[in-house]
């Protein structure tokens, strides 16, 4: 997809693909720094390119600056609302900021996008791992603070 905004940015259509290129293999590498730079460009020039917002938000959830993670994501879903991964990967930055009902939401957005859509059969085993994972992680946090009521009771 081309736009008018990267011409005035000077990415030729090569220039713009060598820049996705680059941000990726950085990500790759584990740069996501370096990467998100290459992305954000990207990203701040074609605004309604999907695939950069979410390039960038992993680059953000990679950095665990997950508030703007899941901005991105939830933007990059705006544009590609048929996208299951983009609420999966705001799922999780939701519960790493311990915002459960928002994360709980994500996933059923997840749900609702894969339906009984055989393709989609590993993501949606995925998603019900998460909720169970994360049904066991509150119940352990409320047995530890349970557990410290009763000591201090004693």
């Amino acid at each position: 997809m081309k736009c008018m905004s990267l011409q005035q940015l000077e990415l030729s259509p090569e220039v713009e693909e060598a820049l996705y290129v680059q941000g990726y293999s950085q990500y790759q590498q584990g740069h996501y720094k370096e990467a998100g730079q290459c992305f954000q460009r990207l990203a701040a020039g074609c605004r309604k390119n999907s695939r950069y917002w979410f390039a960038l938000a992993a680059c953000y959830q990679m950095l665990q600056y997950y508030d703007g993670a899941v901005a991105f994501y939830l933007y990059a879903a705006m544009l590609s609302p048929e996208n299951p991964f983009l609420y999966l990967h705001a799922a999780e930055c939701l519960f790493s900021l311990n915002k459960i009902e928002a994360a709980l939401s994500a996933l059923g957005q997840v749900e609702q996008i894969v339906g009984d859509q055989k393709e989609y059969h590993q993501l949606t085993l995925k998603v019900q791992a998460m909720r169970i994972a994360w049904k066991l992680e509150d119940q352990i946090e409320e047995t530890h603070k349970s557990r410290k009521k009763s000591w201090w009771a004693t």
